[in-house]
């Protein structure tokens, strides 16, 4: 008898594990899914392409995000590599409109595959190194098409006063200045990137926020994996364009549940009702104030029908320490009244 239960109960483990297997394979080929290239008008900004980040005090989100898993869908460089290693996602969307970020972020994907550590990564991007470097971009994207644009991407990034290295020197900075830890100071951080980029889980694509493509078909690919989206990271793009249509269905269409999160900055109001921490940038002219909201609670607000804009939305926020804040009240415990129309 004894010897028939243990048989039993080894068919069962062994039934278990193929059904994990199964589904994990079932979930890598979605994640795999084509999307289709997003085309757009490129939105008017401050800068021509934003290569690295320069939100100083992104560690301000760390204790709300940390082991959260799910999926990940962020915008812009290397500030989604801190993000996600400390959410400890397991499936990465890195999309963006402008297609020189997009490159930007295959490149870190390459090197991240290509190194076993992050000092080589840095490495990777000093200018001295740059020969050595663009021979290894050379061999993983000579099948792409515009590999001439690649090039361009490259040598933009090289640059020495605004480049990519420059912005991890400046996180050795944020570390001695802030305490902050990343995928830079922490092997585990970066062991977890690179373990996602051998195993094929983080992909660059180019999509817009404020349009229905990209961003709209992730979150029917995340829904089919049964991985729900738990940290949408926007920069500050909503002020450029003020939660139209678009955007709002993107927001209500993402899989998420409870520990869902969306992590985004404003420049707008941060010199004056919003406020931001000390150790910014470019204090007198672009500080950022920090804000995460549950995504549930954004929903909220994108069903709401009336003209939103950052400070509008900011309204009932919670402050946590100086420039750093959490939306957790509804449109209307602010007693705001919609007009039926999201149009100004």
């Amino acid at each position: 008898m004894r010897l028939f239960f243990l048989i039993l109960l080894t068919k069962c483990i062994l039934l278990n594990c193929q059904s994990i297997d199964h589904r994990l394979s079932s979930q890598q080929k979605l994640f795999q899914s084509e999307v289709p290239e997003e085309s757009g008008v490129k939105a008017k900004l401050t800068a021509d392409h934003y290569l690295i980040s320069n939100e100083r005090r992104i560690d301000l989100f760390k204790p709300y995000i940390q082991n959260l898993g799910g999926g990940y869908i962020g915008v812009g460089t290397d500030q989604n590599l801190t993000l996600a290693a400390w959410t400890r996602s397991e499936f990465i969307w890195l999309m963006d409109f402008d297609p020189v970020v997009v490159k930007i972020n295959k490149m870190h994907i390459a090197i991240i595959r290509n190194c076993a550590d992050y000092e080589c990564f840095k490495n990777s991007w000093l200018p001295s190194n740059q020969i050595k470097t663009w021979e290894l971009f050379e061999r993983d994207f000579k099948k792409e098409k515009d590999l001439p644009e690649y090039k361009k991407a490259f040598q933009l990034a090289m640059n020495k006063n605004y480049g990519v290295s420059s912005r991890l020197n400046e996180l050795d900075f944020m570390t001695k200045k802030f305490g902050f830890q990343s995928f830079h100071t922490d092997i585990n951080d970066y062991n977890h990137l690179r373990q996602l980029v051998l195993n094929n889980r983080i992909r660059a694509l180019k999509g817009d926020l404020k349009r229905n493509g990209t961003m709209r078909l992730i979150s029917k690919i995340a829904k089919e994996m049964d991985i729900p989206i738990r940290l949408v990271y926007t920069s500050n793009a909503e002020e450029y364009f003020r939660f139209p249509e678009d955007y709002r269905q993107n927001i209500l269409a993402l899989p998420i549940d409870e520990k869902s999160y969306h992590v985004r900055t404003f420049s707008i109001g941060a010199k004056s009702a919003l406020g931001f921490p000390d150790g910014e940038k470019y204090p007198d002219q672009y500080p950022f104030h920090y804000n995460l909201q549950k995504i549930e609670n954004l929903k909220d607000w994108m069903r709401f029908r009336t003209f939103l804009t950052p400070i509008s939305l900011m309204k009932g926020r919670r402050e946590i320490s100086k420039g750093f804040s959490i939306q957790e009240s509804t449109p209307v415990q602010q007693k705001l009244k919609e007009t039926g129309s999201i149009e100004k």
